[in-house]
């Protein structure tokens, strides 16, 4: 893709992403998480992808549904799909489908019983959906 700022086709930097906002009520949390995309030379956003993210939680200690999720957090990451539709190998990188990943970590805590754990979650969008910005 080209750049804007640079003016040259450039590379994507390491993907970034950030959850814009989650509600947490009766045991489902739901959250906007977004992934960007930026220029690997000046920073500059180039392309984003927006998801929503729906989990149905319960306390693992008591199975209870008085629960608190008291933050998230996200880093990006990158993944290819190295099988093709029949499960055979994929040869050729220029075939290879990719994919950017949101890594969320959910801090939650039961009000009844005052446990605390963390649930790992992951989405992830074919970078061939993400939308341009530029």
């Amino acid at each position: 893709m080209r750049c804007p700022d640079c003016n040259r086709f450039v590379s994507y930097d390491e993907p970034e992403a950030e959850v814009d906002s989650y509600n947490f009520s009766e045991k489902q949390l739901t959250a906007e998480v977004r992934i960007v995309l930026k220029c690997a030379e000046c920073g500059e956003e180039l392309k984003e992808a927006t998801k929503t993210f729906e989990k149905e939680i319960t306390c693992p200690e008591c199975g209870g549904s008085n629960l608190e999720c008291d933050n998230i957090d996200s880093n990006g990451d990158s993944r290819f799909e190295e099988k093709d539709d029949k499960g055979k190998p994929i040869k050729n990188s220029r075939y290879l489908k990719t994919f950017y990943i949101a890594n969320l970590v959910i801090e939650m805590s039961c009000l009844d019983c005052e446990h605390e754990w963390i649930e790992n979650e992951v989405v992830e969008e074919q970078a061939s959906f993400f939308e341009e910005l530029v």
